[in-house]
């Protein structure tokens, strides 16, 4: 089941935003200084393991759509304990991986849903997507649920649920 992703920090900053547009008519650029790129996950059916790539891009552009690229090498842990596996050859192989990749159609303003394509140890699947865009307030929310085995990530299983939630969350900043 995906989380709904809700427009409301979008509405709630539009008047205090002063939006941006970069490079061609109609793009959004946005990168980690605008918000962030999660993960979630249970682990040993009790505890969630709550994680955050600290370096991502995103380019959306209603010819080309939504283009997402976050270094797997980036990812964070809280807890911190596994966070060197994760990023090893039996879960993101960032060294032989060192990207994520995510594209979708372009959002439609206001709330949709849409079938996106996420790359993740070089396999594509196709992953339902809600989204809340907000041109007026440069905000866009998406949110997923994906199922790790079908990427490869088949590492403790009997510790890490199969399911993983994925959230982005991304405010255009106010110009300088």
């Amino acid at each position: 089941m995906l989380r709904r992703a809700t427009p409301r920090r979008a509405l709630l900053l539009a008047p205090l935003l002063a939006p941006r547009r970069s490079g061609a008519a109609g793009e959004w650029r946005f990168d980690e200084r605008d918000g962030s790129l999660r993960l979630s996950v249970r682990t040993l059916g009790l505890f969630r393991t709550e994680g955050i790539f600290r370096r991502f891009r995103l380019r959306l552009a209603p010819e080309s759509g939504l283009r997402l690229e976050a270094e797997a090498a980036s990812l964070e842990l809280s807890p911190s304990v596994a966070e060197e596996r994760v990023k090893g050859p039996e879960w993101f192989d960032a060294a032989n991986h060192p990207l994520v990749a995510f594209a979708a159609p372009a959002p439609r303003e206001g709330e949709s849903e849409a079938s996106a394509t996420l790359t993740l140890r070089g396999v594509s699947r196709p992953v339902p997507t809600r989204f809340a865009w907000s041109p007026g307030a440069g905000a866009l929310d998406a949110s997923a649920e994906i199922r790790r085995s079908a990427f490869g990530l088949v590492a403790d299983q009997a510790a890490v649920s199969d399911r993983v939630s994925l959230a982005l969350s991304v405010v255009r900043r106010q110009a300088q």
